[in-house]
This record gives C-alpha cells, structure tokens and sequence, in this order.
C-alpha cells in the first residue's frame, strides 16, 4: 500500500493543486503540505489535519494514511467540513452533512467529473441537479 505522502501527492496531483493552493484550502502553510508529502523528512500530520485533508479529498482517512487501497468515507464516519461550507445555504449544508454521513454518494459523482475535465459551471449544475432530485424525492415521501 501506499504511505500518507505517496497518497497526499496523488491526490492532490489528481485534483491538478499546487503545494500553495492545497495548503489555502485546508488552512494550513505551503511547508507543511512539502513536509508531508517528503517522505524523507517522515512529518506525521495531526488527526486534524488528517481529517480536513481527507474531508477536502472526499476519502477516508484510512485510504488517506495508506492503511486501506478503498477510497470511499466510510458510511456514518464522523466528517467535520471544512470552514468556508458554513458559507452556503442552509440547505446546502444540510445536504453536505448528509452526504458526509452516507460516504459521499452523490458527491462521489462530482468528484469523478472533475477528474474528467468537467469545467466548475458544468460540475454545479449537476449539483444543483441532484440536490433538486433530492429535495424532490423528500417531498414525494411525505405525500
């Protein structure tokens, strides 16, 4: 199996982020990304940035350290996210809870999108899609 380092540059590799970019979005300095990532320099992340690195990623933690080759969260795993969600909507944070305790399902689709090249106008449509295919499959079980 890979080692955390291996699996943090992948992964961000994969999602096309700079060390700098990577670093912004979880809070934490450019260093300490190039740390974790030098497996010469073997730098052991705190749980917390384990776990803001494995929320923005949208894989477990175990996947994440190299303890597992199974990317999905796990369904029900406590996944706190990350700062600027607190940003959105009401609804839209509720959705991302949701979909943070059912290991990603719908997001899951997103996610492979991007990886496909999908532009960021495309990737919120279909969000925007799912989550009204969500708020209509919840309104027909309460009829």
């Amino acid at each position: 199996m890979a080692s955390f380092a291996e699996r943090l540059k992948e992964l961000r590799e994969l999602r096309g982020l700079t060390q700098e970019q990577l670093a912004a979005a979880i809070g934490v300095a450019r260093a300490t990304i190039g740390g974790y990532e030098a497996p010469s320099k073997h730098r052991e992340p705190e749980f917390d940035i384990v776990m803001r690195l494995a929320a923005f990623f949208g894989v477990s933690t175990d996947y994440l350290l190299g303890k597992s080759d199974d990317p999905r969260p796990e369904a029900g795993a406590p996944f706190p996210l990350p700062p600027y969600v607190s940003e959105l909507s009401p609804e839209m944070q509720a959705f991302l809870r949701r979909e943070a305790e059912a290991g990603w399902p719908r997001l899951r689709i997103l996610y492979d999108a991007d990886l496909r090249g999908l532009s960021i106008d495309e990737i919120e449509k279909t969000l925007r899609f799912l989550y009204d295919l969500k708020k209509r499959d919840v309104g027909d079980k309460k009829e």
